[in-house]
């Protein structure tokens, strides 16, 4: 083979190859010279060596910040753990809160809640607020300058308590309530350690027991009693000791079917609420009278609660008695009526008629039944009593019946019934002589019994018994007077008579006298006739006139009048001008200068609306003597 085509061989094998690197590559001159043969190869080891270099030169920059982001993140959770580390340090446990007082008191009686917090912990506490929420029916006596009141806490502005410090607070006063109540007392402490921004709280209480009461109450009330039968209460009350400062208020809650008729004192308020204003260790009581119907064998609750009333005119319940009155099924029941009524009220003057009626209500006969009536009253006119088919005993102040007058008495048969009856007259004058002269009434209690009706062991008899109460009705009188010379106050002119065509003014006075009771929203009403002018000139100190020029309507708004105003305190006046112009068709006739006055009220005693009418007033002035009768009528 020729040397031409054997080196194109080796050249075409060549390309197809791939290339060697520089330094492994030897020139074709002198090949077998030793020190050109390694010159390439330092050559391409120096070249080597650089571009390790530069890639390890590229890699170190990426290896420093990796290494630095690593130390970054490194120290930010050695911070954040140094950082939990250092808010671990506190723990609430660490802060104590106690609150002690007495576990067992007297009601009334002063106590001391001692309020004790510290701090153990390593952090100080900020913004300390300690909080005493007192129990119900606690009286404080004294507190601290800086503690502020509400309405049923007290508040302590601590500020700042320091590690190990320790703080004590006290509160004094008294604790009210029942027998055997538990009062509880509770602190609450608010505050942020100074490593946190959050606000912590701990609470404590205590507990106390109200073992007695300094009061000793008996509430008394009959076992049982028949349907509409008549009851007596009895609240009996005094203090144990000195701790029983406060006034009572005693409200008693009555049964229903229960209808009060009679109280001794009466009620501070309403009819069931008495102020007790001193209490001492003398024994009061407090009666009430009344009837209680009810269904055969139905228990009837009456129950009263006292409560203490302190300078703050807080209300604190001391206790609650109550006592049980059973509805009983009695042999023989009697009931009254007075002028057909049960519920009646009387006027002065008027005779009132007493029905008693009586029904034997068991399965036999009941022999010698007797009835008894007694009247209570001072302003009956005993001179006028009739009875009927009974008497009068005089000693005993009785209205007697028996089988003598009333034969059904001598046997009553099973479910029989019947009546008896007498009558008498309230006195034309009531015993007025001052003030506490007023409420007046006419009391009848009627009885009925048999020697056949058996009496249980252990228990009084039981006699069927009725009261029935007459209370009498204020009498509100009313003077309406006309005068042409009166006292002056308000002068008069024009002709006496009056002229035809010429203008003669007069002066009305209104006077009011009230009898036995108060009474409230009083008015006085009439009317102008059309012919009659208002002058304007009034004496009304209080302002209390009214009126109406559209209508004519004249008001007197007098408010509440007293019992006896008129007797035994001044009578209630007003006094108006009026006048009239006389027409052709008025000549030789009076004039009418006023319409009927009516005088209205409601009765505070009785709760009954009043009502008087007095006729019209004309010209004639019966009350002013300078003027008769003749000079009243209307001349030319």
């Amino acid at each position: 083979m020729a040397l031409k085509e054997f080196k194109q061989k080796i050249y075409k094998k060549e390309k197809v190859r791939e290339e060697k690197p520089e330094f492994l590559k030897v020139p074709l001159e002198h090949p077998f010279d030793e020190q050109s043969q390694n010159a390439p190869m330092e050559k391409a080891k120096k070249t080597f060596i650089k571009k390790i270099a530069d890639l390890f030169s590229t890699r170190r920059s990426k290896i420093i910040l990796i290494v630095s982001t690593i130390s970054l993140v490194g120290l930010i959770f050695l911070a954040a753990f140094m950082y939990q580390k250092g808010q671990a340090s506190f723990d609430i446990e660490d802060v104590v809160l106690e609150i002690k007082s007495s576990e067992e008191i007297i009601s009334g009686e002063e106590i001391i809640y001692s309020i004790y917090c510290a701090n153990n912990s390593k952090v100080d506490l900020k913004n300390v607020e300690i909080t005493f929420h007192h129990p119900e029916g606690f009286i404080s006596k004294e507190s601290e300058p800086s503690l502020s009141e509400e309405t049923n806490f007290k508040i302590w502005q601590v500020g700042e308590i320091k590690p190990k410090e320790r703080k004590v607070f006290e509160i004094s006063g008294k604790v009210i309530g029942e027998k055997s109540s538990i009062k509880y007392g509770r602190v609450k402490m608010r505050f942020n350690p100074s490593n946190f921004s959050s606000t912590f709280e701990k609470t404590a209480e205590t507990a106390l027991t109200i073992i007695e009461i300094p009061l000793i109450l008996n509430l008394v009330s009959p076992k049982s009693v028949p349907n509409e039968g008549m009851v007596d209460y009895v609240l009996e009350y005094s203090a144990k000791n000195d701790l029983c400062s406060e006034n009572l208020k005693i409200t008693f809650e009555y049964p229903e079917g229960f209808t009060p008729i009679n109280f001794n004192p009466q009620p501070t308020e309403s009819n069931n609420i008495w102020i007790i204003e001193e209490i001492s260790e003398e024994t009061d009581k407090i009666e009430i009278s009344g009837t209680l119907s009810g269904k055969e064998n139905e228990i009837k609750i009456l129950k009263a609660v006292i409560e203490a009333v302190n300078e703050n005119k807080t209300i604190i319940k001391y206790a609650e008695e109550s006592s049980e009155t059973k509805i009983a099924q009695l042999p023989l029941s009697i009931w009254q009526a007075v002028n057909g009524k049960v519920n009646y009220n009387a006027e002065c003057s008027e005779e009132l008629e007493f029905i008693v009626n009586y029904k034997n209500n068991s399965d036999i006969g009941l022999r010698k039944a007797i009835i008894t009536s007694e009247i209570f009253s001072e302003i009956v006119d005993m001179a006028t009593l009739k009875v009927y088919n009974g008497t009068y005993n005089d000693d005993k102040k009785q209205i007697i019946w028996t089988a003598a007058g009333v034969p059904e008495l001598g046997v009553l048969e099973p479910g029989e019934t019947g009546s008896v009856s007498f009558k008498i007259k309230v006195k034309d004058r009531l015993p007025i002589d001052d003030f506490s002269d007023k409420n007046f009434s006419v009391k009848n209690i009627s009885k009925i019994d048999s020697p056949d009706i058996p009496t249980p062991t252990g228990v009084n008899k039981i006699i069927a018994s009725n009261e029935i109460l007459v209370k009498i009705n204020s009498r509100l009188v009313l003077s309406v007077k006309g005068y042409y010379n009166d006292d002056g106050r308000i002068k008069n002119s024009g002709p006496i008579p009056p002229k035809i065509g010429e203008t003669t003014s007069y002066t009305i006075h209104w006077q009011i006298l009230n009898l036995a009771n108060d009474v409230q929203n009083v008015e006085i009403k009439s009317v102008l006739p059309n012919w009659v002018a208002w002058t304007g000139k009034t004496i009304d100190q209080n302002k209390e006139l009214q009126y109406d020029e559209r209508t004519g309507v004249v008001i007197w708004q007098a408010g509440n009048i007293s019992a006896n105003t008129g007797i035994v305190s001044p009578i209630k006046e007003i006094v108006f001008q009026v006048n009239i112009k006389p027409i052709i068709t008025q000549k030789d006739m009076l004039v009418r200068l006023l319409e009927e006055t009516t005088i209205t009220g409601k009765d505070n005693f009785t709760e009954e609306n009043l009502e008087t009418k007095v006729s019209p007033l004309s010209t004639d002035l019966p009350d002013d003597p300078s003027v008769s009768e003749k000079e009243g009528k209307v001349v030319e």
